[in-house]
């Protein structure tokens, strides 16, 4: 069974977690590099949300 919309119940269409990024930084130069390299961490759960898309689109407009 897949997941459910977090804040409704209704099958979720989307998935937002947070991302870890990571840039290179010079210290010597206070430089950070210009592309950053995402990390591969597993999110917690709070950091995971899975919504409908009538509950993403709140989410997004921050309704949620």
């Amino acid at each position: 069974m897949g997941q459910k919309c977090v804040r409704c119940g209704k099958p979720a269409t989307m998935n937002i977690q947070k991302l870890w990024m990571k840039w290179r930084y010079d210290a010597d130069k206070d430089d950070y590099s210009s592309k950053p390299e995402p990390l591969d961490i597993e999110p917690f759960e709070s950091e995971n949300l899975h919504f409908c898309n009538e509950c993403g689109k709140l989410w997004e407009k921050g309704e949620v």
